[in-house]
């Protein structure tokens, strides 16, 4: 796209503004100053439009499985922890916990 230091679609600009600046290496530092703007506003524009276009996400965030659920989860089924144990150490109710099971279970899949 660039061509000795110009955009090729902007040379037109370019030999405007050397012809009201009178100097080739203020010039180029001007035309730098409008490319990094345009580069600027293009990827704000970018992610505006992605932004929009993107499905919303409805309902609350899915929070992942504790780090430490795998290892509990596994001495819960070689029975050396109860379930309550197993609810106790990682701070949860009943339904929440069969709830990671079954997540877990589906993730294992």
């Amino acid at each position: 796209m660039r061509k000795g230091g110009t955009c090729v679609l902007g040379m037109g600009l370019y030999n405007r503004l050397q012809q009201i600046i009178g100097d080739e290496n203020k010039t180029a530092q001007v035309m730098e100053v409008f490319y990094q703007q345009e580069k600027q506003w293009q990827e704000k524009y970018n992610r505006m439009v992605q932004e929009l276009t993107a499905p919303p996400r409805r309902g609350r965030p899915i929070k992942p499985l504790p780090e430490q659920f795998g290892e509990i989860y596994q001495k819960y089924r070689n029975h050396t922890l109860t379930r309550m144990q197993a609810m106790e150490e990682l701070h949860v109710s009943s339904d929440q916990f069969y709830r990671m099971v079954r997540k877990y279970k589906n993730k294992e899949k």
